[in-house]
């Protein structure tokens, strides 16, 4: 007969912590903006599989070990839940690849920004038939200093929501005022000016 030792409280926390740390990480590199409307071409079959690959695969790493170190300890629960939000992350990003997604899903995005007001749309994908739905609320403007060239510029951080069918994703981004009026998504870490 084996016995069993109880985890300890603090052991269960680092490892949850560690993993949803992770899972942010794996949701960033799942959301980046650089496709369409950004100078980016479309991706390959290729970096299409890879990334669809990491974001399942990382989902079920994530959800086992978070599964395996908190409630009743059963990481292939927390790995098939895991993989499944994985895959949901992957049919969203997935249908951004269509061009015409991407740039209504930029638009939302550019006009929220640009007016500081909530913007909705809502179409059918042409490819999948699908109801494709996109919600930006923007936060009031700020000042924020790029933490790496140290300019100071008027930010506002958007919580954007892409859902399409019974499949919702969210992003939070930090976008700011450039020099000639538009807005753009910031490339480096911005901080409030205290």
């Amino acid at each position: 007969m084996t016995l069993k030792t109880p985890k300890s409280t603090p052991r269960k926390i680092a490892y949850a912590t560690t993993a949803l740390l992770t899972a942010a990480a794996l949701v960033i590199s799942g959301c980046e903006t650089s496709g369409y409307g950004y100078g980016g071409g479309a991706p390959t079959t290729q970096q299409k599989i890879t990334r669809c690959a990491a974001l399942i695969g990382g989902g079920a790493i994530i959800g086992g070990i978070i599964g395996n170190n908190t409630g009743s300890g059963d990481a292939k629960k927390g790995a098939t839940t895991g993989a499944i939000i994985g895959a949901g992350a992957c049919a969203g990003w997935l249908l951004l690849q269509n061009r015409s997604n991407r740039m209504r899903y930029d638009n939302a995005q550019y006009s929220a920004a640009r007016t500081g007001t909530p913007y909705s749309d809502q179409w059918r994908d042409s490819e999948s038939g699908q109801t494709l739905a996109v919600r930006v609320d923007p936060s009031a403007p700020q000042s924020m200093r790029d933490t790496v060239t140290g300019e100071i510029r008027t930010c506002r951080t958007l919580n954007t929501n892409l859902s399409a069918s019974s499949n919702s994703d969210s992003l939070t981004e930090t976008w700011c005022a450039n020099g000639d009026g538009t807005w753009s998504v910031a490339q480096n870490y911005m901080a409030p000016v205290q």
